[in-house]
């Protein structure tokens, strides 16, 4: 089997972000694409559950044939990326949140994220996090009627944004540290009125069309495929041509 395929791993339509960006940025790649919906969010899990649903997934993705394992989930990537590219045996990319250079910049820096990959960011770079437990879930759920989230509601569940009186911050930078979080990106700048708002998308994207153009053994030989793959693929696809449609349902 040609090892052809760029593959994204999520827990569901949030790598979708990330694809599209891939899509834009390398047009005559092949992709594939597996959302792991069923069990979204993965922000809410153990670190051992992760590892155990992310093997499992892996196993069914590499036998499509891969070169490159691209984990498009932000918890996925800040706490397993070193493991997941040892089993899987390609090279395997993560999207991270772009803090630390917002906050050296000297930008008043909000990132926000699920709880599990707040708990990796805490303390590190100076920013303020907020773990949001359940946005990437309504997100999810509300994925052809993005309308219907309520970004307040969900803000609401964190102790860290009641306690600090958040409502009235002002921001020069929120940083989106779920790529589910990219699909109400406007929501998020209704609400915060940053400066800017900035994910991790476009660093990981470039960084993968960077590598590629140095492995000649890697070029394509198959061009411009997106195969959608797993239990939820047409869901999946259909949230896609939505989005590269721009029928935003926000």
């Amino acid at each position: 089997m040609d090892n052809n395929y760029i593959a994204l791993l999520d827990s569901g339509i949030g790598g979708i972000s990330l694809l599209t960006e891939l899509w834009k940025l390398m047009p005559d790649e092949r992709f594939l694409y597996f959302g792991d919906n069923d069990n979204a969010p993965y922000g809410n899990r153990t670190e051992r559950n992760l590892l155990e649903l992310s093997i499992k997934n892996i196993n069914y993705i590499m036998s499509y044939g891969v070169k490159i394992l691209v984990l498009a989930c932000n918890t996925l990537s800040a706490t397993l990326l070193h493991k997941l590219e040892y089993y899987a045996g390609v090279k395997t990319f993560g999207v991270y949140p772009p803090v630390e250079g917002c906050v050296m910049r000297g930008e008043k820096t909000l990132l926000l994220c699920t709880p599990l990959t707040a708990q990796k960011y805490d303390g590190v770079y100076g920013a303020e996090i907020l773990g949001v437990p359940r946005l990437a879930e309504d997100i999810e759920k509300n994925k052809f009627s993005l309308d219907r989230v309520d970004i307040e509601k969900n803000l609401l569940q964190c102790d860290f944004y009641k306690d600090k009186g958040i409502f009235g911050e002002k921001y020069d930078t929120v940083i989106l540290g779920c790529t589910h979080y990219v699909f109400i990106k406007n929501k998020i700048i209704d609400h915060f009125r940053p400066r800017k708002v900035v994910c991790g998308n476009e660093f990981t994207a470039a960084a993968i069309k960077r590598y590629l153009e140095k492995k000649i053994n890697l070029k394509n030989i198959s061009k411009n495929q997106i195969k959608f793959i797993g239990k939820n693929a047409e869901i999946n696809q259909d949230f896609f041509f939505s989005v590269v449609n721009n029928v935003v349902f926000e």
